[in-house]
């Protein structure tokens, strides 16, 4: 067909067979407008899509028309209007172009019916919508998805407005149903109601808790468990592990993986192969983070029923709140450990101030340092291996994993492989005793296993009872004097219910270690962990003897 230039009207825009320029953005589509005033030619690169949406097209289906382009307003909208000569049937086509992609809308008005394809700027159709018009103006309709092979099912009211959708999938299943004027929107999976969310009066959107989630602990709860148990952990897959895990430990204070370890209506070969289900869906998910979450499950539960021969609940609560305070790591922008202690770090959010306070005070020991960073191996991947000189174990962590672990401290992330280094070594330890674990411990543990030394504990005003004489110990002026003693490293804490302000913006805290860097003829100087290096705390002599009530130190 020959196109001849024309100038149109609503943007002032040549249009042609050469099509509008569209910027940077590759051109898909070309307009064209013939000058005998007829009608709208719409080509593409795909032939098969051109002869589709060609002027000679629209004429195959209506011979007998007659054909009107419309000038508009608005940029890049075009339409042509086909009117059969005894005007009884009129249809039109009307195409809006936005950013390279373009909606083609076609309105029979005899037959209320009406088409909407919607195409990308890569020239593929995204989806295809037909319309059918009911008496009383209200309208039902049928959407299909070419992107993800789904259809949906509409029902419109007067306005055009979609008032209740139904999405299924190519096999006929139903993934989801949302109705506007109730305000549900339900979400299923493998055709089972997994999810609600629902309007209130105030418009704000309220999630009722996850059914798969209640449908688990129907199953389990009271004695014995259910016997659809199996058949429902089987629908859990990777797309909604995560959410079901989550909804459940929030509805039953438990989480799901202690539930099946803990149930006696279970065998031990039960119960493996149900959390092993769970964690197969957590590994199917794409992310090095949910990953390593379910191989130490996996882990756990085997020594747990095959090594002790019993479920530590304790313990098994200990490790999966630990897991549940991590958060997922941005694999784009990967801290890299260097095998150096050469940057800022302090305490996360795992209460081992016992740990990170003691890796100060060796970090600020020139024989402190040597000993830390002679732990660190550093690999080409990324990787980091750590050594624990004291009970003569190694562990080996990615980058993405000690990435991961955000829940630790925060900065240096060789400091960060430590700890994960220590908690693995708890880990392996462990046993029945729930004691050997990061959260809370004491700080000569630390530097034991980093050092191989053994350090000494001193704890203060505490009456004790020899023979009938009581006697009251005391931090001395000469152990505060030992606070400056080269590779000298020392922590410090008090473990009464007490604290103590020394002005508007500072207050020691009981049952929290702090180290400690010198000392002068007036003031002991000390830092907390929960701290960078350059916060650092000045304590009068009389203060600190009043205040703290356990030493640990060492010599290195």
């Amino acid at each position: 067909m020959h196109v001849d230039k024309v100038k149109s009207t609503h943007n002032g825009t040549p249009i042609n067979s050469k099509g509008i320029d569209s910027g940077k953005t590759e051109k898909m589509f070309d307009f064209g407008v013939q000058n005998n005033n007829e009608g709208l030619c719409i080509e593409h690169k795909d032939a098969n899509w051109k002869e589709q949406f060609s002027l000679e097209n629209i004429k195959k289906k209506y011979p007998e028309g007659i054909y009107k382009y419309r000038e508009h307003d608005e940029k890049g909208r075009h339409t042509v209007v086909a009117t059969s000569a005894e005007k009884q049937q009129s249809v039109t086509y009307q195409f809006l172009k936005r950013d390279n992609s373009i909606i083609i809308k076609e309105w029979d008005d005899k037959t209320g019916s009406s088409k909407i394809t919607y195409i990308n700027s890569s020239g593929e159709i995204e989806y295809i919508e037909d319309k059918q018009l009911n008496e009383d103006k209200t309208s039902v309709g049928l959407r299909y998805n070419y992107t993800d092979e789904t259809t949906a099912e509409l029902k419109y009211n007067s306005l055009g407005e979609v008032i209740h959708k139904v999405v299924k999938d190519k096999n006929g299943i139903i993934l989801e149903e949302n109705d506007s004027e109730s305000g549900t929107h339900k979400i299923f999976h493998n055709g089972v109601l997994y999810k609600i969310h629902q309007k209130d009066s105030k418009n704000h959107i309220s999630t009722h808790e996850n059914l798969f989630a209640n449908m688990l602990y129907d199953d389990i709860k009271g004695l014995g468990t259910g016997k659809e148990f199996a058949e429902h952990l089987n629908m859990i897959d990777k797309d909604i592990v995560v959410d079901v895990l989550k909804d459940y430990e929030k509805k039953m204070n438990e989480s799901l993986i202690s539930s099946i370890l803990c149930e006696i209506g279970l065998s031990k070969e039960q119960r493996l192969e149900y959390v092993k289900i769970i964690t197969g869906a957590l590994s199917d998910v794409d992310d090095v983070y949910y990953k390593d979450i379910a191989q130490k499950i996996n882990r756990e539960a085997e020594y747990q029923l095959n090594k002790i021969g019993f479920v530590n609940t304790d313990y098994i609560e200990l490790f999966l709140s630990k897991l549940n305070k991590r958060k997922p790591f941005d694999s784009k922008n990967l801290d890299m450990p260097n095998g150096k202690i050469d940057k800022d770090f302090k305490q996360g959010n795992i209460g081992d101030c016992w740990l990170i306070s003691s890796i100060m005070a060796l970090s600020l020991q020139p024989k402190g340092k040597k000993i830390l960073e002679d732990s660190i191996q550093t690999h080409e991947d990324g990787s980091v291996t750590v050594t624990l000189k004291g009970v003569n174990k190694s562990y080996t962590f990615s980058a993405a994993e000690i990435n991961g672990n955000n829940n630790l401290s925060h900065g240096d992330m060789d400091v960060r492989a430590i700890e994960m280094a220590i908690d693995n070594y708890f880990y392996d330890e462990r046993g029945v005793n729930t004691r050997l674990d990061i959260d809370g411990n004491d700080p000569h543990l630390a530097f034991q296993i980093l050092t191989g030394k053994n350090g000494r504990t001193l704890t203060a005003h505490i009456i004790s009872s020899i023979k009938g004489h009581y006697f009251d110990n005391t931090i001395t002026e000469k152990q505060i004097n030992d606070f400056n003693k080269e590779n000298h490293v020392v922590t410090v804490a008090n473990n009464r219910d007490e604290i103590l302000k020394l002005d508007d913006e500072t207050t020691l805290i009981s049952m929290h270690e702090y180290l400690v860097k010198r000392a002068d003829s007036t003031n002991v100087y000390i830092l907390d962990p929960l701290k960078n290096f350059s916060n650092e705390i000045t304590v009068p002599r009389e203060k600190f003897i009043e205040f703290f009530n356990q030493i640990n130190e060492m010599d290195l």
